[in-house]
């Protein structure tokens, strides 16, 4: 035991295997191009299409025509006040050039493309005539027509009221009341470096995670696949010397790629090699770049050290594929949080890893950086760092590494005894499906389909398909037990008050990151199905996902994982999957404490009776209360009344309990 113990801390050892991996990296044309080729080709190149891309939309701003048509029954005078303001917003050099078509359907010929504007005069309302300004905001030549209309209008009717005042006798200007001048501050090089600072760290994190994953990948999960790691394990070398020459291998590719970026910076942006604004040439500086370096180093060990363990626990290299994606995805959206207005350093978001380095960033690039805070976020980020390092070394060093891989063979390749191995990457790729068609009819008028499809076709119909491709037993994956009478009125009582403690965590939420208070009420779930009745909105946004999302989540998930995690860890991580399936990102937290407490009723009544009657209650109440928001007057009473009942509700469940049969003890 003592010579192992010596082993394990033999650093030459750990260099002999340090060398052997890089070489056999540097031999993957793949990783090469991922990890050295790409980072350097994308940033000038995304630097080269904004610059072409805002030439050449200015270009075709000026040079372009837009059409307008005027219908109406408005006065002669009105309608010569309109084409007047459609010749004076081209009068300028940064103005639009209008012309005027008549087709006999404007809406067609708007939805055609043919029409950029249409200008309709409303009959007149107690002498005041309306002028609509209809147009396709996801057009951009429409969007400029409109606001360019807007403003000569705005300034017409400026113009017109001056003429009624002298007509009244009151023969004085406007400008002569009071004039209004606008001044910024803020230099040039400020509002460049804020604006870069809030793309810098997702950017950088999204090639640490692709070209990182790809390494990390290839050196565990892929030798597990190709049977070369057991030939290494069955060496004298301890496996703990294993696992740290490979994360020093994926800690190197990281660090390699964050180099490759802050050169990019140092040689297109302060080198000026490409053309671009002097604002945002004078928003970086060689000293800048060389902070950035130190700012983001604890940010390559830690996204490092996860991304090898993440390999670690994938038995094969597609599954550890379908891992990374969403640790991808949830590894960018914390590195936006520097988008957010309000989110500020000087707050508790220093304490959270990686969100405390992309505040710093761009606070460095502004010129407005607090260097204690900025030194606290890099002790936060660095303690996180090593803390995962140490926990993904002994975890992988552990006999699983072995014992996974033997106990794999004694599962069958299909049946119900396989299903619990093949659950998560399952889930994983229905996250993906959720992604892509999300992506594809994102589009207002598709949103019904969209929530249509991820119910019955996703949840519903991809539950089913795995319970009749496993072969499992319906009534044991989806129980529908009866349940004592007092659970039922535990649920109902429990529901509302945690729809409002939930409302509470949000503002708790809200201390860390300031959230945009329309963001924080229910209007955006209604805005897609406005001319819906209320029965179909509750239908589509309650009692189908209510449903559905209890088949997928608490039933198929939960029954999949109930012999692999402890009755409180698989309430956690049913929860937090949930969670990760809403994709809002200042919701998580509350979402996931909705996902926890459905998972733990299922557990503790052993039926998706409750969890669905619960999940309907929630919707319909979000429904419901519409863009009439609890939060207008916040009160922590009613908060601490609601969870003081919540938990007594829970309490009532926990006495009458049944159980969820084939747990692990």
């Amino acid at each position: 035991m003592q010579s192992i113990h010596r082993e394990q801390l033999n650093f030459s050892i750990i260099a002999l295997l340090y060398r052997m991996e890089l070489r056999m990296i540097l031999r993957d044309r793949r990783a090469v191009v991922m990890a050295v080729v790409m980072p350097l080709l994308i940033f000038p190149l995304m630097l080269w299409i904004m610059r072409f891309t805002a030439t050449r939309q200015q270009h075709r701003q000026q040079e372009h025509t837009y059409t307008y048509t005027l219908t109406g029954a408005g006065t002669p005078e009105l309608r010569a006040l309109i084409r007047r303001c459609a010749a004076r917003a081209g009068a300028d050099k940064q103005g639009v050039h209008f012309k005027e078509s008549s087709p006999t359907q404007p809406r067609q010929a708007l939805d055609d493309g043919t029409l950029d504007l249409w200008v309709d005069v409303q009959p007149a309302k107690a002498g005041v005539p309306e002028i609509r300004l209809v147009y396709r905001m996801s057009e951009t030549p429409s969007s400029i027509a409109s606001m360019r209309m807007a403003d000569a209008l705005q300034l017409a009717q400026e113009e017109q009221r001056e003429r009624g005042l002298r007509a009244h006798g009151l023969a004085v200007r406007l400008e002569q009341v009071g004039t209004v001048t606008e001044e910024n501050v803020a230099p040039p090089q400020q509002l460049a470096g804020l604006a870069l600072g809030k793309v810098l760290t997702p950017l950088l994190l999204f090639f640490l995670f692709t070209a990182g994953s790809l390494v990390a990948t290839d050196t565990l999960a892929g030798e597990k696949e190709r049977k070369t790691l057991e030939t290494l394990l069955t060496t004298a070398v301890s496996r703990r010397a294993i696992i740290l020459a490979k994360l020093l291998l994926i800690v190197t590719v990281t660090l390699v790629i964050t180099c490759i970026q802050a050169a990019n910076y140092a040689v297109y942006i302060v080198g000026r090699l490409i053309p671009l604004p002097v604002s945002l040439v004078g928003s970086l500086s060689l000293g800048k770049v060389a902070w950035l370096l130190v700012l983001y180093l604890p940010v390559v060990v830690l996204v490092s050290a996860i991304l090898l363990l993440v390999s670690g626990y994938a038995k094969t290299y597609k599954e550890a594929q379908l891992y990374f994606t969403p640790v991808l995805l949830l590894g960018i959206c914390i590195g936006l949080v520097a988008l957010f207005p309000d989110t500020t350093l000087a707050s508790l978001l220093a304490l959270v890893p990686v969100a405390n380095i992309a505040l710093a960033v761009r606070d460095l690039l502004t010129g407005t950086l607090h260097w204690p805070l900025a030194l606290l976020a890099w002790a936060v980020t660095s303690g996180a760092a090593l803390w995962v390092g140490g926990k993904t070394t002994h975890l992988l060093a552990s006999e699983r590494l072995i014992t996974a891989m033997e106990h794999d063979a004694d599962i069958p390749l299909h049946g119900p005894a396989r299903f619990p191995a093949d659950v998560l990457r399952w889930f994983a790729l229905l996250w993906a499906l959720v992604v892509i068609a999300g992506n594809y009819l994102a589009t207002p008028k598709w949103v019904p389909v969209q929530l249509l499809l991820n119910t019955l076709g996703f949840f519903l119909g991809g539950s089913l398909l795995l319970i009749r491709g496993y072969r499992l037993n319906i009534r044991e994956a989806l129980p529908l037990r009866r349940v004592r009478p007092l659970v039922w009125l535990a649920v109902l009582v429990a529901a509302p008050c945690a729809a409002i403690a939930g409302i509470g965590l949000e503002q708790l939420v809200n201390l860390v990151m300031p959230i945009p208070p329309e963001w924080l009420s229910n209007a955006e779930l209604l805005q897609p199905l406005g001319h819906t009745p209320l029965w179909g909105q509750l239908l589509m946004l309650a009692v189908l996902p209510g449903i559905c999302e209890e088949v997928a989540f608490r039933g198929v998930l939960l029954y999949g994982l109930r012999k692999s995690l402890r009755p409180a860890a698989l309430a956690v991580t049913v929860g937090v999957v949930f969670a990760l399936f809403h994709f809002l990102i200042f919701r998580l937290p509350t979402t996931a404490a909705l996902g926890i407490l459905l998972a733990a009723v299922t557990l503790l009544t052993g039926s998706l009776l409750p969890a669905i009657c619960w999940h309907i209650i929630n919707n319909s109440l979000a429904v419901l209360l519409g863009s009439t928001s609890l939060l207008d007057k916040p009160n922590p009473i009613t908060y601490l009344t609601a969870t003081t009942l919540l938990a007594l509700a829970m309490y009532v469940i926990y006495r009458n309990r049944t159980g969820y049969p084939g747990l692990k003890r």
